[in-house]
Order: structure tokens, then C-alpha cells, then sequence
């Protein structure tokens, strides 16, 4: 009755200091006459040997029980084991919006979250090669939920930016309020072309065991990690207000757009020979390629964003 509303660790506590009573009342049942006499010969008043028989009974106890500690105790784990963790729900950590009122401060929290969201984006980008590369449906699927996240924070941030707009604005507020909201949409454009254009091209290269041609699967890595890179380094630009790493980004651009070209003409090339692999693969490859081109847009739209280009 006492652990009632207390924690878990309490209840446990009270369990076991029950079980020790009762295992310590079916034990001394079978000696209540040789304790009788060891209490009388201890001499003193009735409520003497009563407190002599409490001690007797208690030390004997502990001393029976010493041994068997670690049984007990799971014993005792057995009877009452730890809850199982609790997933705790994704949801944004930075907008306050009691914050709302001073924008200055909210902007930069809003900037926060969107770092948050900007982490996301990078580890799906980069993580695209790889669900082609392991083939595991459920790698493939929990990086698609990933998204989900970006979802949340999407919408949050849109929310938060127009309760800040709500108020007066400055207007260097108002303007890095417009580039947080473009910063926003273009990672969320990053998750929606990771989840839904780029990772279901891995269901028929899974179920079908395909595989791209040596040449063309060397090609596909080396623009993914071009383009994740450019991704990663925009997010750090955002993060630390780098634009000469802003616009370091931007200038790669038209070399980003030769080396899709180059890359997509040497896949028309293999497919006029007839090799198997790029027949085969050629609709994966090609919208490989081109959610790839998508994902290097969006980063360089950030870089813009960064160096106030909006």
C-alpha cells in the first residue's frame, strides 16, 4: 500500500521487503519452539523477549538471505522488470513561441530547427549509394520514414515564421525570415526527392537482384558523393554563416551540370553496345541521375540563400 504512485524502484523496494517477511514467517514456522526457548533464556520482561525475538528473527533472516542477494534481486526483476523505453515522438526542440514577440531571437532559434532538418537531409543524401549498395528493404525503408521528420519540422518552421511575421518586422528581419522559409523548402524538396523519386528505384533492383555495370556504378558513386558533399558543405555554410563557402558552391554549378552530361552520354554509349547491366538498369540509372541533379540544385539554392540571393 505505501509504494502505491511512488516509481518503479520503490515498488521493487516494498516487493522484496514482503517476500523477505513471508519466506522469513514459512521459514521460522517450523522453529517458533526453539526460538521460544532461546528468547526465554535470554531472561528479561515479556516485552524484553518479544524485542529479543524480533532481533533473533531479523539477524537470522539476513543472515539466511546473504548468500542468495544477487537471486533474489532477480528474483525480484522477474516479478516487476523494467518498463521497455518509450519512443519518444519527433517533434521540433527550439520554437518556443513565447519567443515569437522578440524576432531577432526566434529567427535564430527557427535557424535551430532548420539545422536540425538540414542534418537529415545530409544523412539521406548520403545514404542513397548505400541502400543501393546493401540491398536490405528495411535499411531502405527506415531511411524513407526519415523523412517523416522532415516533414514535421517543415511544416513547424513554416508555422513559426508566419507567427513571427505576424508582428512588426524589421527589415533585416523579414528578410532572413524569406531565407530561413527558402532554406526550409529546399531540404524539404531534398527529402521528398530522396523518399519518394531516388529509394523506390531500389524495390525492382532488389527484388530482381540488378546491378549496374562496373563503369556506370563507378560513375553514379562519383557524382552521389559530389552531390552529397555539396549538400553537406551548403548545410555548414547555413550553419556558420560561411558565403565564401557559399558561393564556393554556387561557382561548382556548371562543372556539376558537364560531368551529369558526361556521365549520361557514357550511359547511352554502353546501352548502343548492348551491354546486359546497362540495359537492364537503364531506367534506375537514369532517374538516379536525375534525382541526383535535383538534390545538387536544391543544395546550391541554399548556397544562394546563404549569400543572401534569394
Amino acid at each position: 500500500l505505501a509504494c502505491i504512485g511512488t516509481t518503479r524502484n520503490a515498488k521493487r523496494v516494498a516487493i522484496a521487503h514482503t517476500f523477505f517477511k513471508i519466506a522469513g514467517v514459512v521459514i521460522f514456522m517450523f522453529f517458533i519452539g526453539p526460538l521460544a526457548r532461546v528468547t526465554e533464556s535470554l531472561g528479561g520482561t515479556i516485552n524484553r523477549q518479544i524485542a529479543n525475538a524480533h532481533t533473533i528473527f531479523n539477524v537470522g533472516m539476513a543472515l539466511i538471505f546473504i548468500p542468495f542477494t544477487q537471486q533474489f534481486g532477480a528474483l525480484i526483476m522477474k516479478v516487476l522488470p523494467r518498463e521497455a523505453a518509450k519512443e519518444e515522438k519527433f517533434k521540433p526542440v527550439y520554437l518556443v513561441s513565447d519567443l515569437t514577440k522578440t524576432p531577432a531571437i526566434a529567427l535564430e532559434q527557427t535557424k535551430k530547427e532548420l539545422i536540425r532538418m538540414g542534418e537529415i537531409a545530409v544523412y539521406m543524401a548520403e545514404s542513397i549509394g548505400e541502400a543501393f549498395k546493401r540491398k536490405d528493404r528495411e535499411f531502405v525503408e527506415r531511411l524513407i520514414q526519415e523523412n517523416d521528420k522532415i516533414e514535421i519540422l517543415e511544416k513547424a518552421i513554416r508555422a513559426y515564421l508566419a507567427e513571427i511575421g505576424a508582428g512588426e518586422l524589421s527589415l533585416d528581419s523579414a528578410q532572413r525570415s524569406v531565407r530561413l522559409m527558402n532554406i526550409s523548402n529546399e531540404y524539404w524538396e531534398v527529402g521528398k526527392t530522396v523518399s519518394q523519386d531516388i529509394l523506390p528505384l531500389t524495390e525492382a533492383f532488389i527484388e530482381k537482384n540488378m546491378y549496374f555495370s562496373p563503369e556506370g556504378w563507378t560513375q553514379l558513386q562519383d557524382y552521389h558523393a559530389r552531390v552529397a558533399a555539396n549538400l553537406k558543405e551548403a548545410t555548414a555554410a547555413f550553419r556558420e554563416e560561411n558565403t565564401a563557402l557559399a558561393e564556393e558552391i554556387t561557382q561548382r554549378k556548371p562543372s556539376m551540370i558537364r560531368l551529369e552530361k558526361e556521365y549520361t552520354k557514357a550511359h547511352f554509349d554502353r546501352l548502343s553496345k548492348g551491354m546486359a547491366e546497362s540495359v537492364e538498369t537503364s531506367t534506375l540509372h537514369m532517374g538516379l541521375i536525375g534525382g541526383l541533379r535535383r538534390i545538387n540544385s536544391y543544395a546550391t539554392n541554399i548556397a544562394y540563400a546563404v549569400m543572401g540571393q534569394v
